[in-house]
């Protein structure tokens, strides 16, 4: 009869208590894998996530020297150069002649008929005080432009240390300045009543304050189409210099055509000194010399 041999429960036990607790070991081993995957997955998305960023950084900045070095170029190009219009500006140099024109035609002609016609004055008197007015404002406002400049351009010099020797920061003062002039040509507050009065003053002597009552609108008119033209960079240009032979190139006759001037009635006007003529003056012709 064969021996039969029967396994010890106890060590079944083991056996089986031994195998769950690698089961056990290797789950935890492999969920601690799972989670060091997880958070390298994580390191990794939040440096995708931050090179992202850096790089819309990178474009923001790029574009925006791209979008400064465009504005440089601009204003070296257009800044003092009268041959590039702003077509969007309404004050540009071609409106502001037909403005000019159209003070001769209408405030001009106005005041014209109040001194000669109410006050008394003779047609050359008259005319001559009208041509000292718009003469004497467009003086005025070029002092005052000429003074803001020098002042703006001083302070510019002063706050960023700047000298005008220093090519490697001029373009930074350029801009500066072409920002500030344009600024102050679109919304630069005006005091008429104070420009009013310096003309009054500076023609003290030439015409009493009942003249210049009877020519408000005018002069009101003459100092806002005068100061367009001083800020304008290049400032416009107006002279009523002529010689004694008359230049049909740039005047036209008042009511007498004549080979000679006899006096001037209105301005010529120029784009910049020295610079193209946008409108004819207005003279008095005579064949006496």
């Amino acid at each position: 009869m064969g021996c039969c041999t029967s396994s010890d429960p106890e060590e079944t036990n083991n056996e089986e208590s031994e195998s769950f607790i690698t089961q056990d070991e290797r789950e935890t081993r492999r969920q601690s894998n799972t989670e060091a995957q997880k958070r390298e997955i994580a390191q990794l998305k939040s440096r995708i996530s931050d090179f992202k960023k850096q790089v819309e950084e990178l474009k923001t900045e790029k574009q925006s020297l791209v979008t400064r070095l465009s504005k440089i170029c601009s204003v070296k190009l257009t800044d003092g150069n009268p041959n590039i219009a702003d077509l969007s500006d309404p004050n540009r140099p071609d409106k502001l002649a037909d403005q000019f024109s159209e003070l001769y035609d209408n405030q001009w002609t106005d005041s014209f008929e109040k001194l000669h016609e109410r006050l008394g004055f003779s047609e050359k008197n008259a005319i001559e005080i009208l041509l000292k007015i718009v003469l004497t404002t467009y003086d005025i406002c070029m002092h005052q432009v000429e003074h803001q400049n020098k002042t703006l351009e001083n302070a510019l010099s002063l706050f960023t240390g700047v000298k005008g020797t220093d090519q490697a920061n001029e373009s930074v003062i350029q801009e500066s300045l072409f920002n500030l002039r344009t600024f102050r040509a679109k919304h630069y507050f005006l005091d008429k009543e104070d420009f009013q009065r310096k003309i009054e003053d500076s023609l003290h002597g030439t015409i009493s304050s009942n003249e210049c009552s009877a020519c408000e609108s005018y002069i009101a008119e003459c100092i806002k189409i005068c100061w367009q033209m001083c800020v304008k960079y290049p400032s416009m240009y107006i002279s009523a210099k002529t010689n004694t032979d008359f230049d049909h190139g740039l005047y036209t006759s008042y009511t007498t055509a004549g080979e000679h001037v006899s006096y001037v009635v209105w301005p010529v006007l120029f784009q910049y000194e020295e610079g193209p003529m946008l409108k004819r003056g207005i003279a008095q012709g005579t064949n006496q010399r």
